[in-house]
């Protein structure tokens, strides 16, 4: 698209036929503007689970959770609904991937391993986004 006429569109293969087939780079800078006196940039959220640990079998059950975020003003629905929703499968799956770290080490020791998990609790960081 042209700056000088917004209305004047060429194809991409024109544009690179016209730089003799090499490749096309572009430039720019960016400085911070007044938006951050007038914007606010942070996100908060909190986020509350209920976790069953089975520590004779070692499984580890979420049945519910509750979320709660304070976003501002929302530019995309969609988008910040999977930033959201995946922010809490990666609090669940964090601390849960690192117990089964923490069993692995000792994999042959059945009661070593149900005494860890039974000793240790599953705990979701509370979702802070920026």
């Amino acid at each position: 698209m042209s700056v000088s006429n917004p209305q004047k569109r060429d194809p991409a293969a024109a544009v690179i036929a016209r730089n003799g087939g090499r490749a096309i780079e572009a430039v720019a800078t960016a400085r911070p503007g007044d938006e951050k006196k007038e914007y606010a940039f942070h996100s908060f959220g909190a986020v509350f689970a209920e976790v069953h640990v089975d520590a004779d079998l070692g499984i580890i059950r979420v049945p519910r959770i509750v979320a709660v975020y304070d976003v501002g003003t929302l530019l995309n629905e969609k988008t910040a609904h999977s930033q959201l929703m995946g922010g809490i499968v990666w609090g669940v799956g964090i601390p849960a991937d690192r117990q089964a770290s923490l069993h692995a080490v000792c994999a042959g020791a059945r009661t070593a391993a149900r005494g860890a998990l039974a000793a240790r609790a599953l705990v979701l960081r509370s979702a802070s986004t920026s």
